[in-house]
């Protein structure tokens, strides 16, 4: 490896206590990045542990929250039904009752009226 050395243009070949000096300073030069990416890759890969952990609790929290709200949603709807049932059932019962007592009250008007006709 050669250098330039003051102002002419001549050539030199480097001491070797230069290229003793060169060769650490390079290698210094490459180990010193790897140092930082894998210091980086490191403080990257915890904190996306702790991301990670921090959204799951997150997530199952709400999976527990909206599983709760689903199932006093349904206990409410439930609720409601059952009320709603329990006051429907009365008017749903009389009108089937009155429904079939017209029916019967139309059949005994037409044996009244086949009779009335035909016998009188």
């Amino acid at each position: 490896v050669g250098s330039w050395y003051g102002t002419s243009n001549a050539w030199r070949v480097t001491p070797p206590s230069d290229i003793t000096y060169n060769v650490l300073r390079r290698t210094l030069n490459q180990i010193k990045p790897t140092k930082n990416r894998i210091k980086f890759a490191n403080h990257t890969l915890k904190n996306r542990i702790k991301f990670a952990d921090h959204n799951l609790e997150n997530r199952i929290k709400f999976a527990d929250h909206n599983l709760e709200n689903r199932i006093k949603f349904a206990d409410h709807n439930l609720e409601n039904r059952t009320k709603f049932a329990d006051h429907n059932l009365p008017f749903i019962v009389t009108v089937i009752a009155e429904f079939v007592l017209v029916l019967t009250l139309l059949r005994l008007m037409c044996v009244f009226f086949f009779f009335f006709f035909f016998f009188v």
